[in-house]
C-alpha cells in the first residue's frame, strides 16, 4: 500500500486537541450537580445508553477514516517487465539528377518522397526507429536512427537534388547506412531500404561487398529500382550486368528482396511488401509497468456509513435537548 498524499496525516494532530477541548471544565458548564442521586429514579443500562457513551469514540473514528481517505491509499496490483515491438529501418535515397525524370509523375524523387512519407506514418509505432541517408556521387547521413518520426518526415520533405555531385555510388550509400546501424541491440530487426534508379558508377565500395558487410551485421537490404525500362540512361551504357541484376544479388546476399517500381502503384506495393517481410522484434525493455488502483473508498465508505448512522440516531433515540 502506498499513499499519494501522505502529508494529510498531519491532520491527525488535531484529534488530541479536540479531545482536550471537550474535556475542559468550560465545556461542561451546563451540567447540573446534585448532592445525592437518591432523588433520581434508578437509571437502567440498555443499548441506547451504551451507544450514547460511544458517541465521542465514533466521531474520532470517523475523523481518522476521512484523513486516511484524503491521503489517497493506492494498491500496487502488478509490476512486470514491459515487452515492446519495434524495428530499425535506414532509408537510403538516391538524389542524383536522373531522379527528376517524369516517367513516375510528377518525378521519381517526388513519388519516392511521398510514399516514404506514407511508410513513416504507417510504421509510426512507439519503438520504431528510422533514419535517412542521401547519396549521389557521395553519401551522407541526413538523419540518424530516431524514434522522432515527425522530425524525420519534416527533413524528408526538404530533400532535393543538386546538393551532392551527380553520379551514383550505391556501395558507399549502403555502407554509410550500415555504419549508422552499428551498436544496435542484437534482438532488434534491422533493415536497409535502398531507393535508386541507376547503376553503381562511383564510390569506393562495390555494392556486393556492402551486401556482404550487411549480412555479417544481420542487416537485410531491400533495393527498389525506380523508373521504367529504357529510361535509365546510365544503365544503357552497361552491357555486362544491368542495375537490376546487381540489386538482385545485393538483396540475395543480405537476405532481403529486390523490387521494381515502374509506376506509383507498383512502388507502393513494393514498400508494403517490404514492411510485411520485416517482422517486428519483441524485446524486453528496462521499463516496468506499475498499476496502481485507488483504494480511498476502503476508508471513505465506512466513514460515511458511520456518519449517517450517528446522524440518524441523533434524530431519533439519542436525541438531546439543548
Amino acid at each position: 500500500m502506498v499513499w499519494a498524499h501522505p502529508w494529510s496525516f498531519i491532520l491527525l494532530l488535531g484529534l488530541p486537541i479536540w479531545w482536550w477541548w471537550r474535556a475542559r471544565p468550560a465545556h461542561n458548564a451546563h451540567n447540573i450537580t446534585l448532592s445525592s442521586t437518591q432523588v433520581l429514579p434508578e437509571a437502567h443500562q440498555n443499548l441506547w445508553t451504551y451507544l450514547l457513551r460511544l458517541s465521542v469514540p465514533a466521531q474520532s473514528l470517523i475523523f481518522v477514516l476521512l484523513v486516511f481517505a484524503l491521503a489517497r491509499p493506492q494498491q500496487r496490483l502488478a509490476s512486470w517487465p514491459k515487452w515492446d515491438k519495434g524495428i530499425d529501418i535506414m532509408l537510403v535515397l538516391d538524389t542524383s539528377s536522373s531522379m527528376l525524370h517524369k516517367d513516375l509523375y510528377p518525378s521519381r524523387l517526388k513519388v519516392a518522397k511521398a510514399l516514404l512519407h506514407d511508410i513513416i506514418q504507417y510504421r509510426r509505432q512507439r519503438n520504431d526507429r528510422m533514419g535517412l541517408v542521401l547519396f549521389a556521387k557521395e553519401a551522407f547521413t541526413l538523419c540518424p536512427l530516431t524514434s522522432d518520426l515527425v522530425m524525420l518526415k519534416e527533413m524528408l520533405s526538404k530533400v532535393t537534388t543538386g546538393v551532392i555531385r551527380d553520379d551514383t555510388a550505391l556501395g558507399d550509400a549502403m555502407t554509410t547506412g550500415i555504419a549508422r546501424m552499428e551498436g544496435i541491440q542484437k534482438d532488434r530487426k534491422k533493415a536497409l531500404l535502398l531507393l535508386t534508379d541507376g547503376e553503381n558508377n562511383a564510390g569506393q565500395v562495390h555494392p556486393l561487398l556492402a551486401a556482404q558487410l550487411a549480412r555479417a551485421r544481420h542487416i537485410r537490404i531491400f533495393p527498389i529500382l525506380m523508373g521504367k525500362p529504357g529510361r535509365n540512361r546510365r544503365a544503357q551504357k552497361s552491357t555486362l550486368v544491368t542495375p537490376w541484376q546487381i540489386l538482385q544479388k545485393v538483396a540475395r546476399l543480405s537476405g532481403g528482396s529486390a523490387h521494381k517500381a515502374q509506376n506509383k502503384k507498383s512502388f507502393q506495393q513494393a514498400l508494403h511488401s517490404i514492411l510485411n517481410t520485416i517482422a517486428p522484434s519483441r524485446r524486453k525493455t528496462a521499463q516496468y509497468r506499475h498499476i496502481k488502483v485507488e483504494r480511498f473508498q476502503w476508508f471513505l465508505l465506512p466513514a460515511l456509513c458511520l456518519l449517517a448512522l450517528m446522524f440518524l440516531l441523533r434524530l431519533t433515540r439519542l436525541r438531546t435537548i439543548a
